[in-house]
C-alpha cells in the first residue's frame, strides 16, 4: 500500500469517527436509552454496531482491501473525539431543527388532510344521516295514517250493522286490538323519536 493509499484511508477512518458520532447522536435522539431498558432497545444496539462496522469495513475494503492497521483504530478515536468537541452540539441543535421542521410539515399535511377529506366526509355522513331519519319519519307518519284511516270504516260499520250483543263482543276485540296498536304506535313512536333530528 503506498504513502497516499495509506494517508487517504487515514482520512477516511477519521472522517468514519466523526460519522460515528454523527449516527450515535441521531441514534440516541431517536431511541433513547434512559427511557428504554427493553429487549428491543438490546436489539437496536447490535444492529447498529453491526452497521457500524460494516460501512468501516466496506470502506476499509475500497481502499486497501479490507487491511485493518492500529493507526487506523486510532484515526477513528480522532475522528469521533474531533465530532465531540466540535460539531456535537452544532449538529444536535441542527438535529432538532429539522425534526422540528419535519414535525410542522407533518402537522400542515395532516391538518389539510383532515380539512379537505375527513372533516367533509363527516359532514356528509351527517346530513345523509339526518335525511334519512326525516324520510323515515314521513314513511312511518304514512304508515300510521293509512292504519287510522283502515280502523275508523270498520268501526262505523260495526256501529251500524252488527246486533248489540256482537257489539259488546265486536267492543271488547276492538278494545284488544286497539291496546295492540297503540302499543305498536309507541313503538313507532320510539323509532320515530330515534330518527328526530337533534
Amino acid at each position: 500500500m503506498t504513502l497516499s493509499e495509506q494517508f487517504t484511508t487515514l482520512l477516511a477512518m477519521t472522517a468514519m469517527g466523526g460519522w460515528f458520532g454523527l449516527s450515535l447522536a441521531t441514534y440516541h435522539r431517536f431511541v433513547n436509552p434512559k427511557h428504554r431498558r427493553t429487549i428491543t432497545l438490546f436489539v437496536s444496539d447490535i444492529l447498529f454496531w453491526i452497521i457500524q462496522g460494516l460501512l468501516v469495513f466496506w470502506v476499509l475494503l475500497e481502499l486497501n482491501e479490507g487491511q485493518i492497521r492500529f493507526y487506523l483504530l486510532l484515526a477513528l478515536g480522532v475522528g469521533f473525539s474531533a465530532y465531540k468537541a466540535l460539531l456535537e452540539g452544532i449538529y444536535k441543535n441542527l438535529l432538532e431543527r429539522f425534526i422540528s421542521i419535519i414535525g410542522h410539515i407533518i402537522g400542515f399535511f395532516k391538518r389539510l388532510l383532515y380539512h379537505l377529506i375527513i372533516q367533509p366526509t363527516i359532514f356528509l355522513l351527517q346530513l345523509l344521516l339526518n335525511l334519512g331519519k326525516i324520510i323515515s319519519r314521513f314513511i312511518l307518519a304514512v304508515v300510521l295514517f293509512i292504519l287510522s284511516a283502515v280502523y275508523l270504516p270498520f268501526k262505523w260499520l260495526f256501529r251500524l250493522i252488527i246486533p248489540d250483543y256482537l257489539k259488546v263482543k265486536a267492543t271488547k276485540w276492538l278494545n284488544q286490538l286497539m291496546s295492540f296498536l297503540t302499543t305498536i304506535k309507541k313503538q313507532l313512536q320510539k323509532v320515530i323519536q330515534w330518527f328526530k333530528p337533534d
